[in-house]
């Protein structure tokens, strides 16, 4: 045995032997390349042997050819040593800076994308982990449920108490809702807070890092006040919030306004119904936590217009300001309920709905006759009875497949079992509905943004008001009515005429559009061939087009009762007469030379004295 591991050795070093003129080093052959013997005819029995071996010789001289010779050394190559090779195998320890990053992003993922804590534990995740990872031991559940999550609330907690805690205003504003789940353990309760930062607009070797700075208002306190109002905060963090070095004031000409919002409390409310005094201790005990060790007092509270939320706001002496997006719902639903020529085509829209939504046969022909049609081939869409906009989306699908539907109900009436009748007045109506509710609903995703703010409330309702002035025939009376000589910025002390329409405004709101994406922007108004397509991308744009036509009769009824369903809604009233709207859209510098086309005329001159009176 030793002797046959000699002369393998010297015949190695024989092939390794420097050459006065080394040849070029053959190309490497390929995997499982057939040996030179592999002509020679073999028995069944030697003939997989002698195949693998030949395949092994061929690797083998390969290898050697590539090598590098010891008169030729590769620069930059080194062979690992021993314990390199096998430190590189091991696994890190768990106080290892890489173990600890690792820790913390699968905590934020289990976090954010709300994952079961059982996912780390899986065999297809460690196995993924095992191959991404090798040297990373994943922690087990428990390890993320009693220890990195709770640390990394933690962490959360103190970040959002520093931001508090540098406030501009010593006024904190707060939004509140109340819902159920029918997968959790009954109602819930939400408390978010809103406020404003002061933070560098760009980086400053004087300013240091993109955090927080000192707001005005605590250049006031002086040092020792700082110190404690921040020290009390401590009872939400498990460290007292740093107090950064006060900055000079020149320097905030070089800072911006940063909003910020965060959702300091979620408390399951049970499975009953709550009264406003439980809802209001629940509002309290959370201001008690956050607000009043920093010296911050709630604001305006947002909520939506329940019975038991208001009157929680009303016994705490609480600013309350409506949900638009509520009070839209509210006025698009009793504008359904009173139009009397809807009632029967939403009725026979969900009949027609439910019935495709429960029939096999009947989706399988739909899918044909919009195959024959040349049309999408989209599922028709029920009504929920909670959200109106549904009720939008239903009657957009069932006019965008109004010809395979046509085409559904002959088949149907043929057949004896006539389901519903949709003449061409049904399908017109239809189509003005789609039109006339479609600006609410931009409008509602309008409100839901988060650059959206209470300056807005004014020009949305005014942009509101003439659309459906312009709907309903009335708009180029309405703006001549309006476009008088008036003092155009309040206290400019000058006079000019000027015009002011909705996409005047829509232009100044930036656009008063949102980019629709998936669904959403396939559930555009499909217009007939003959008719002039909308661009999706503007949804305003068919009031634009109105201006030079005149409506139909419908259309213009229906935009004449929407419009008293939005003059006379009571919360639109109660917020015409609140003086922090009109005062928050007046420092908006969009709207401020526009404020005078917001009053009616016969409250312009009253309004326009009242808010030039110097404050006392």
């Amino acid at each position: 045995m030793q002797r046959r591991h000699l002369v393998a050795w010297e015949n190695r070093d024989k092939d390794t032997a420097v050459l006065p003129a080394p040849a070029p080093a053959p190309s490497p052959a390929p995997l499982l390349a057939p040996s030179p013997d592999v002509n020679r005819p073999l028995s069944a029995s030697q003939g997989s042997n002698t195949s693998a071996e030949g395949s092994c010789r061929s690797l083998a001289s390969s290898a050697r050819s590539d090598a590098p010779s010891p008169a030729t050394p590769l620069h930059g190559f080194r062979q690992q040593s021993f314990l390199e090779s096998v430190s590189k195998r091991q696994q890190f320890a768990s106080t290892h800076p890489t173990v600890q990053k690792l820790n913390v992003l699968l905590s934020k993922l289990l976090v954010l994308q709300s994952l079961p804590f059982q996912v780390v534990d899986s065999a297809p995740f460690r196995e993924m982990m095992a191959c991404a990872a090798p040297r990373w031991r994943v922690p087990s559940r428990h390890f993320f449920a009693k220890k990195a999550v709770p640390a990394l609330h933690s962490h959360v907690e103190e970040m959002v108490g520093q931001s508090l805690s540098m406030s501009v205003s010593a006024k904190v504003h707060g939004s509140a809702d109340v819902w159920s789940c029918n997968y959790g353990q009954g109602q819930y309760m939400s408390f978010t807070a809103h406020w404003v930062n002061v933070v560098p607009s760009q980086p400053h070797q004087q300013l240091g890092q993109v955090t927080p700075l000192l707001p005005p208002r605590l250049h006031v306190l002086g040092p020792a006040k700082m110190s404690a109002s921040t020290t009390s905060s401590s009872a939400v963090s498990s460290a007292a919030t740093p107090v950064p070095s006060p900055i000079t004031r020149p320097a905030y000409h070089m800072c911006r306004a940063q909003r910020c919002h965060a959702v300091l409390h979620l408390v399951c409310l049970g499975e009953r119904s709550h009264t406003g005094e439980e809802l209001l201790s629940v509002m309290n005990r959370e201001i008690d936590r956050w607000l009043s060790p920093r010296k911050l007092k709630i604001g305006t509270m947002l909520t939506d217009n329940g019975k038991n939320m208001v009157s929680a706001l009303r016994q705490g002496r609480l600013c309350h300001a409506p949900c638009m997006a509520h009070v839209f719902n509210l006025v698009v639903k009793r504008f359904l309920k009173s139009t009397i020529p809807l009632q029967d085509i939403l009725k026979m829209s969900r009949k027609l709905c439910m019935h495709f939504s429960h029939s096999y046969t009947a989706k399988h022909t739909l899918l044909e006759l919009q195959r024959q049609n040349g049309i999408p081939q989209h599922r028709l869409i029920c009504d929920v009875a909670t959200r109106w906009n549904s009720t939008l989306h239903m009657l957009d699908r069932l006019y965008e497949q109004r010809k395979a539907i046509t085409d559904f109900l002959m088949l149907q009436a043929d057949k004896g079992t006539p389901l519903c009748n949709f003449d061409v007045s049904h399908w017109q109506l239809m189509r003005d509905t789609c039109r006339l509710l479609r600006p609410f609903e931009e409008a509602t995703l309008f409100v839901s943004r988060q650059d959206y703010g209470m300056n807005d409330v004014i020009p949305l309702l005014h942009v509101l008001e003439q659309m459906l002035l312009t709907m309903a025939g009335q708009g180029a009376v309405d703006v001549a009515h309006r476009s008088q000589r008036h003092m155009t910025p309040v206290g400019a002390g000058q006079e000019e005429e000027e015009d002011i329409g909705a996409q005047d405004l829509l232009s100044e709101m930036g656009g008063f559009s949102t980019q629709r994406t998936g669904v959403e922007e396939q559930e555009h108004l499909v217009e007939e061939e003959e008719e002039e397509t909308e661009d999706p991308d503007a949804p305003w744009q068919y009031a634009v087009e109105m201006e030079a036509g005149s409506p139909s009769h419908s259309l213009a009824q229906m935009a004449r009762s929407m419009l008293g369903c939005l003059r006379s809604d009571s919360r639109i009233i109660t917020i015409r007469q609140r003086d922090d709207f009109w005062l928050s859209t007046l420092l908006d510098p969009r709207y401020r030379s526009k404020m005078v086309a917001f009053f009616t005329p016969a409250e312009r001159e009253a309004k326009i004295t009242y808010y030039k009176k110097p404050p006392m």
